[in-house]
């Protein structure tokens, strides 16, 4: 007959335990905890102590995992478990991290760079079960390297610009991280730093400055690791003020391009290229083109001799002249001159042969004998033009009454000056010879036989169709 024996308790739970044997108390008390709940509010806190959120990514090897972990069971110890694997392999549910009882966060192994990671955590009761499994929903990746600068777009015309205020674009490169945003800024200083904040999401960003001069706008580059990128710079200059023409300044009476050529000058406000174009007077097409290129601002000056491009002497007529001015910035300035009279009119005066003779071009329209200057007042020899026309003209002797060149004042129908020295071509009413030797005697306007005080005497007939024949600036041609 088998005997059973009882030991006490105490003893029993003691062989039980050398044994190996399951305690029923133990086994009881296990089967009576329950599993912890479920983690809540899952974060991610980088090493500077920022949150992450979604498929963020970090400058820092390491972060924060954690959640809020809970249990139905009073008084349990809990503890964080942690499965972190890069992103692109699935989860296994067995934990690579552990917290300690108590804590609620643990920090990740150190990453590899350009590597993303997932994870999921879960509750263990300290010496107890462990919970439900709950995935993070994003990623954390790690990217110690900046990006590269941005690549800043160039302004037209080398930088100088008309406004204060203007768009500047730029690529930017993304790294492994992607990019955030930029920081750009507009000073003096050629090694400026834009804060190290983000002030455009796009690639483009409007610059306003306060005043014109030498400007640099400064743009770099912050991913979303937190890296910034080296600073960009691209130099501009601000110049506001308008470009202008001004003072023009040229002949507004005929000339003839075989005797003279045609001065004309002008003012550009500041520094300029300059094209100045010769224009029929009904036409847009120019006869001529002078690229003055870069001038420096102030007068400039140039002469047309009344030529086209091929070196051609232009058709007598009316013709403009325009200015075109283009400042650095791009600013133009421009401006129409009118009243360039070319003609082919010429007056010739034979001193030998005391004779007058009006051509236009080849054509002979008009020939008279005259009287010149005297022996002590000759008439001047060289090539003039004509520089006055006047009615009803009474000349006035310069020198007082009792000098040996003194005359009574001294009417006239018509008269033309052409030279500053006082010269005029004129009638006569007091003269009825002209011609040889009629200049060779000195003598008083009035008297017959005496040669002019310098003046050209032209019977009035021919005066009067001379008069009415010629144009201002007609040269005047005198010789022997």
């Amino acid at each position: 007959m088998r005997r059973c024996w009882f030991l006490p308790w105490p003893l029993m739970l003691l062989l039980a335990a050398c044994s190996g044997a399951v305690n029923p108390v133990q086994r009881l008390t296990a089967a009576a905890h329950k599993p912890p709940s479920a983690p809540t509010q899952l974060a991610m806190i980088s090493a500077g102590g920022q949150a992450l959120a979604g498929k963020a990514w970090t400058n820092q090897s390491t972060v924060q995992l954690g959640a809020a972990l809970s249990s139905p069971e009073s008084g349990a110890n809990l503890l964080p478990e942690v499965e972190f694997v890069p992103l692109d392999k699935p989860f296994t549910d067995t934990p690579n991290l552990s917290g300690k009882p108590g804590e609620s966060v643990v920090r990740s192994p150190a990453m590899e760079a350009g590597q993303q990671y997932h994870w999921q955590i879960r509750a263990r009761d300290a010496g107890g079960p462990a919970g439900p499994w709950v995935p993070y929903e994003g990623s954390i990746g790690f990217d110690p390297s900046p990006p590269p600068s941005p690549s800043l777009h160039l302004l037209p015309n080398d930088g100088w610009v008309s406004t204060r205020q203007l768009k500047i674009s730029w690529d930017a490169v993304a790294g492994k991280s992607g990019i955030a945003g930029f920081s750009y800024s507009a000073d003096q200083s050629p090694n400026g730093e834009p804060p190290a904040e983000v002030r455009a999401k796009e690639p483009s960003a409007t610059v306003t400055v306060g005043q014109d001069g030498d400007w640099f706008v400064h743009v770099r580059t912050l991913d979303n690791a937190g890296n910034w990128s080296p600073v960009a710079t691209l130099p501009l200059h601000v110049d506001t003020v308008p470009l202008k023409i001004t003072d023009p300044f040229y002949r507004t009476f005929a000339y003839n391009p075989s005797y003279d050529t045609l001065p004309i000058s002008f003012s550009v406000s500041k520094p300029a290229k300059v094209l100045v174009t010769i224009l029929p007077d009904k036409a847009d097409t120019p006869v001529r083109t002078y690229d003055l290129g870069q001038q420096g601002g102030g007068k400039i000056k140039l002469e047309w001799d009344g030529k086209d491009e091929n070196g051609n002497v232009v058709p007598a007529g009316n013709y403009r002249f325009r200015v075109l001015a283009t400042d650095k910035t791009g600013n133009k300035a421009d401006a129409v001159y009118d009243k360039l009279l070319v003609s082919n009119k010429r007056i010739v005066i034979s001193l030998n042969q005391q004779k007058l003779w009006a051509y236009d071009g080849d054509k002979l329209d008009l020939q008279t004998l005259v009287t010149t200057g005297n022996p002590a007042l000759p008439t001047p020899e060289g090539t003039f033009q004509i520089l006055t026309k006047q009615k009803n003209f009474t000349f006035h002797s310069p020198w007082p009454k009792g000098h040996k060149f003194w005359y009574p004042d001294s009417a006239t129908s018509f008269a033309m000056m052409f030279d500053d020295g006082g010269y005029f071509i004129h009638d006569a009413p007091w003269r009825h010879q002209f011609g040889p030797g009629t200049n060779l005697k000195p003598g008083q306007p009035g008297e017959e036989g005496a040669g002019t005080h310098g003046c050209v005497n032209v019977p009035l007939d021919a005066q009067t169709k001379l008069f009415a024949w010629t144009e201002y600036g007609t040269p005047v041609i005198v010789q022997k």
